[in-house]
């Protein structure tokens, strides 16, 4: 794989050095020592996939009415998009983790998550990572996967915190496109939108939802965040299209989608001075 190494320790044998089985890593020289530095070797790359196609007919109700002139619409939910979204980044990760159980593993470092689009087929969700395997007698009763590199990944076990697995967040929120954004959108002066408003911090609010529901699904009790990203887009809106009655007419549904994904952590030391406010930690200053 691009830019990985492949080195393995020499040892001696009958009077000559061997090298017992190599390793791949994406660390480079001093991220493998880092890692080696908090018990932990590294064993080979590995990877989780998914490929989904998303199908985005009938899978929302902006709330629009055909023939409803004036009409004042709100941002709501979309529940299937956000479950398949969600579904999709933990399929990659809970495969991530069973290549790593394969290959002898104890956990993956710096698991990371790509998408791409396979033309019409639909999207590739891959995670990548570095399988790691404890050189001491301790060992996690499962794979574990941690987003962190090496370094943060030292720092997280030497502050006291173990990752028990990846914490998925979601929201997608909707809003007809109406008279109302419409003539703020024409507007000239700067003020604020309040349906866009109302829209993004709906999609946030059940993304962060989401992602604390998640890590009491593994068992975590913090999170190290790694990725927070937001996407809108528009589609034409299929319940008033060609509504030729309606000033509802041909105009556009908006849509947000927050995604939201890192790293739960767990305690393995008692802390005198853990409050419930480490929800998440800053390893930069560890």
């Amino acid at each position: 794989m691009t830019g990985a190494w492949v080195m393995g320790p020499a040892t001696a044998q009958g009077g000559r050095l061997t090298r017992p089985g190599p390793f791949e890593s994406t660390f480079g020289v001093a991220g493998e020592q880092s890692l080696r530095a908090t018990g932990f070797v590294p064993v080979k790359q590995v990877l989780g996939a998914t490929v989904f196609r998303l199908s985005t007919k009938g899978m929302w109700n902006c709330g629009a009415k055909p023939f409803a002139i004036g009409a004042q619409h709100v941002a709501l939910e979309v529940p299937p998009m956000r479950e398949a979204h969600a579904y999709c980044r933990r399929s990659a990760f809970e495969r991530l983790a069973q290549e790593c159980a394969m290959a002898g593993g104890d956990g993956v470092v710096g698991a990371g998550m790509r998408l791409t689009a396979m033309a019409d087929i639909g999207h590739e969700y891959l995670s990548l990572g570095t399988a790691v395997r404890s050189s001491g007698r301790v060992r996690p009763p499962r794979p574990f996967v941690a987003s962190m590199d090496s370094a943060r990944f030292g720092a997280l076990i030497r502050s006291g915190w173990v990752p028990c697995g990846m914490a998925v967040g979601v929201g997608v929120s909707i809003r007809h496109d109406d008279m109302r954004t419409r003539l703020r959108g024409l507007s000239m002066a700067n003020q604020e939108i309040p349906a866009f408003t109302e829209l993004v911090a709906l999609a946030r609010f059940r993304a962060r939802q989401m992602l604390i529901e998640d890590c009491a699904r593994i068992g975590a009790e913090g999170l190290v965040l790694a990725h927070n990203t937001m996407v809108s887009s528009q589609h034409e809106c299929s319940r008033t299209a060609m509504n030729y009655l309606s000033d509802n007419s041909d105009v556009q549904d908006f849509m947000i989608t927050v995604t939201m994904w890192g790293t739960g952590v767990v305690p393995f030391a008692v802390q005198q001075d853990r409050t419930a406010t480490d929800f998440v930690l800053d390893l930069n200053n560890v």
